[in-house]
C-alpha cells in the first residue's frame, strides 16, 4: 500500500511502492502523497549533503512551532527552497 506523485520538468508520475525516482540536481520537483493514501518515503541525495538537520526540525515546522524568520534561515543553511508551481498543482494524481 502507498503511493506517491512526482513531478519534475514536464513529467509527472505515480510512483507505486517499492518504485523509486531519481531527479537530477539543480531540477524543480515536488512530491506528495494523495490526502488519503499514507506512503513512506526514503529520500537519498548523491552526493551527500548534509540536511539531517533539516528533517530533524520538519515536523515542527509544519505544526507552525518554528517562527518564520528562522524557517526562512534554515531554508537557506539547508539549500531548501520552496517555489510556486502550478505544473505541479494542475498535476497532482487522483486520489
Amino acid at each position: 500500500m502507498g503511493r506517491c506523485g512526482c513531478w519534475w520538468g514536464d513529467e509527472t508520475i505515480t510512483v507505486e511502492r517499492g518504485g523509486y525516482v531519481v531527479i537530477p540536481p539543480g531540477v524543480r520537483h515536488a512530491f506528495a502523497a494523495p490526502p488519503e493514501v499514507a506512503a513512506d518515503v526514503l529520500i537519498t541525495l548523491a552526493p551527500g549533503v548534509d540536511r539531517f538537520g533539516y528533517f530533524r526540525v520538519l515536523p515542527e515546522i509544519l505544526r507552525g512551532n518554528v517562527a518564520p524568520e528562522e524557517v526562512e534561515r534554515l531554508h537557506e543553511r539547508y539549500d531548501v527552497h520552496f517555489v510556486d508551481a502550478p505544473e505541479w498543482d494542475s498535476r497532482q494524481p487522483a486520489p
